[in-house]
């Protein structure tokens, strides 16, 4: 699985631009892949977008950075070191349309599926739905155990509050 994610301009891959990728390749953490690139010319851009990825309108029209071109090129030459592509994420849908939609601007051809694998619908699916969300809101908050039958799981010491 390619575990992906991008920060964009907005939620419209038509008429908003992605401004970095990330990826890792889940059956061998150690191959990732990430850029940072300006956006495509005409984009529009969201200045609530802007707040929750954390990016400038100067980051994302520096020409210093990759071209939008270059960055999906980069991206897909790396997919295909990737052995399972199947796309996975949080909204992993997010993601992949805006990776195909950015290739189809170029002319790039698309060689990934459309088969995705979300975060959300499988913590749901396989844990206890809302007792788990509790959970894991307490520990990203937190950095403690909420609920005794989690207590089993260690917490990462990166998440505990000193």
């Amino acid at each position: 699985m390619i575990v992906v994610d991008v920060e964009t301009t907005g939620i419209n891959p038509q008429s908003h631009s992605i401004v970095s990728i990330g990826a890792v390749d889940f059956f061998h953490p150690a191959n990732t892949f990430y850029s940072e690139c300006n956006i495509f010319d005409g984009a529009e851009v969201s200045e609530k977008a802007l707040e929750i990825n954390g990016f400038s309108l100067v980051a994302i029209t520096d020409r210093n950075k990759l071209s939008l071109e270059q960055a999906i090129k980069k991206y897909l030459e790396w997919t295909s070191t990737v052995s399972q592509k199947t796309i996975a994420g949080e909204n992993p849908t997010f993601d992949r349309d805006f990776l195909r939609a950015s290739a189809e601007r170029y002319g790039i051809a698309w060689p990934l599926g459309r088969r995705v694998v979300d975060l959300h619908s499988v913590s749901y699916a396989v844990h206890l739905g809302a007792m788990f969300e509790a959970e894991a809101f307490s520990r990203l908050f937190y950095g403690k155990v909420l609920l005794s039958q989690f207590d089993k799981f260690p917490i990462p010491d990166y998440l505990q509050k000193r």
